[in-house]
């Protein structure tokens, strides 16, 4: 019994889409940002809720490839820290 909830606890940990290896299908469950920077993560279909996919990283703190209902976005890593996910 347990081991069934150290389980269930560890899947719920929140990790930012930055942290999530590529090919790793998440959900978005929080945007925490200034006001302007949250409304335009959410304008791009990064809302909570939402499944994603982490399709490619670039080296040395560069951009993430990122699919969202359909469409690949590029993020800034910067941006990506921004943007919280549960496995799936």
């Amino acid at each position: 019994m347990r081991l069934n909830i150290d389980k269930q606890v560890s899947q719920m940990t929140e990790k930012t889409i930055a942290e999530i290896d590529i090919n790793k299908k998440v959900i978005i469950s929080k945007v925490c940002s200034t006001a302007d920077q949250k409304e335009d993560l959410e304008n791009l279909g990064f809302v909570p809720g939402t499944h994603a996919e982490v399709i490619a990283k670039t080296p040395f703190s560069g951009p993430l490839a990122i699919e969202i209902r359909g469409t690949r976005i590029a993020l800034r890593k910067k941006d990506a820290t921004c943007i919280l996910v549960q496995s799936q």
